[in-house]
């Protein structure tokens, strides 16, 4: 999160969007400990301080300003080219009112829009033209496109149209690509060469594809994710495979127990009295840890009694008493 606006918006005063409080706190914490100077505001933020966060903001005291509601309509910070989504939601509505925050119009000014949260799967960009009905009935949303060079999300590719290729360009970076048609001798047939051509692209195209899923999901803060080992597991199988597919070392020997032991340090203190696991608790990691043996198991081929194995061999390390019998 703080890496992404460092490479996007680096020093552009921002306003970030968290799913609770707690988080919010959490975030702006975690900016000021990058030295990137950043405040949180809420409900319960008395007035009198409130009033001189949003001064402060204003005067570029500090780059980012972190809430969960807070910020909405009337607020009005001309300097605020950033917003920073880590908020998801259903409702368009939030979602396009949160998204223009950084994009009231100054001469030269550009907006930056870090949506850590895939609103935009759901809701489009926020100046997409929208077809608004009475009917009650949804409109279909244009597919969107990523760039695999810059993650910027757009409508649709800058395109160069030959006889025989098409050059797709990114419209934020110049990132290019080609791909290449060929006329066939026999009508309706193609050539083995066409057909090695063709899947080359392919592969290519499905290549880039998948590192921008992998980056997505790499990417996401494990502390969000912290109550559930499954979804830890999930974010670390993908920085595993991402750095394989991108011809570096691993950067841990098993992204399983990687993930049970962030699980851990996340959730659990060394220093506190030892304690016992409750029946819901036990239930419940036995849950996660059933999903991760269907989703990965034959993958890094773990079995159920290895994944009890080694949580009961963390569990002390926590002041846990064994947690599977």
């Amino acid at each position: 999160m703080v890496q992404t606006y460092q490479e996007k918006a680096n020093g552009e005063q921002a306003i970030l969007y968290a799913h609770s409080v707690e988080y919010s706190k959490y975030f702006a914490e975690a900016f000021n400990d990058a030295g990137i100077k950043a405040v949180h505001a809420d409900s319960n933020t008395p007035q009198g301080e409130r009033d001189a966060i949003m001064e402060g903001f204003k005067n570029k005291e500090f780059q980012i300003l972190c809430n969960v509601d807070l910020i909405s309509e009337g607020f009005n910070v001309p300097d605020c080219s950033t917003v920073i989504l880590l908020r998801p939601t259903q409702s368009l509505t939030v979602f396009v009112q949160q998204s223009m925050r950084g994009m009231r119009y100054v001469p030269n000014k550009k907006a930056t829009i870090i949506d850590h949260v895939g609103n935009y799967l759901k809701h489009g960009l926020p100046d997409t033209e929208r077809i608004w009905t009475l009917m009650g009935k949804e409109q279909v949303q244009p597919k969107l496109s990523i760039c695999p060079n810059c993650h910027s999300i757009f409508e649709n590719w800058n395109q160069e149209i030959s006889e025989f290729s098409t050059t797709y360009t990114c419209p934020c970076c110049g990132h290019s690509f080609t791909e290449y048609k060929y006329k066939s001798k026999t009508k309706g047939q193609k050539s083995e060469k066409e057909f090695q051509v063709d899947r080359a692209i392919e592969k290519i195209i499905g290549d880039e594809m998948k590192i921008i899923a992998l980056k997505q999901l790499a990417s996401a803060d494990p502390v969000l994710y912290r109550q559930s080992v499954f979804a830890l597991s999930k974010i670390f199988v993908a920085r595993y495979m991402l750095e394989i597919a991108l011809g570096k070392d691993k950067p841990f020997e098993n992204p399983i127990t990687e993930a049970l032991e962030w699980y851990f340090d996340l959730n659990f203190d060394k220093q506190k009295r030892w304690r016992q696991f409750n029946q819901k608790e036990t239930a419940f990691l036995e849950k996660e840890l059933q999903k991760i043996l269907v989703k990965f198991g034959r993958t890094y081929q773990i079995t159920i009694a290895q994944l009890h194995y080694y949580v009961n061999k963390l569990a002390p390390e926590y002041r846990i008493r064994s947690i599977f019998k």
